[in-house]
């Protein structure tokens, strides 16, 4: 049992709250009957592969990783860049995403200070409702 002291060290009240529990997996001895989650992953580390079926969760992202590992050298390197690329152009469709909404966001508050200044509302609170400078709105008169 945990002595006092250890109790308030660990704030554990008994010891199979501080050390894991290990399991021996005797992989060699599985016979491939999958029942289970478990029995998923026993299969893939069995047979190095899963079945189109299997849900256990973490095994598609083993997977993957096994998959990469099997590739040469050059085989990796290849889809390295070319996970890079769908990176890099993710990014640029997204920037140009946020980019676009604020220039939107940008197009419709002056369209809203056209309209109001059109109904002769006073510029002050043209200001206040669409965060445009006075002289933004000024420059309304010009165009």
């Amino acid at each position: 049992e945990l002595t006092p002291e250890q109790r308030n060290e660990f704030a554990k009240l008994e010891i199979k709250d501080i050390y894991p529990e290990f399991y021996i997996l005797k992989v060699d001895r599985f016979r491939n009957l999958v029942k289970s989650k478990l029995d998923e992953w026993m299969y893939f580390l069995k047979n190095s592969s899963i079945k189109p079926k299997f849900k256990a969760p973490g095994l598609l992202e083993a997977n993957e990783k096994l998959e990469y590992s099997r590739l040469s050298r050059s085989e990796r390197r290849a889809y390295d860049r070319y996970v890079d690329n769908i990176r890099s152009n993710d990014s640029t469709i997204y920037t140009a995403k946020l980019k676009g909404k604020a220039e939107g966001k940008a197009e419709s508050r002056m369209e809203i200070a056209r309209k109001l200044k059109s109904s002769n509302v006073p510029i002050d609170i043209i200001v206040k409702a669409t965060g445009l400078s006075k002289r933004e709105i000024d420059s309304l008169r010009r165009e």
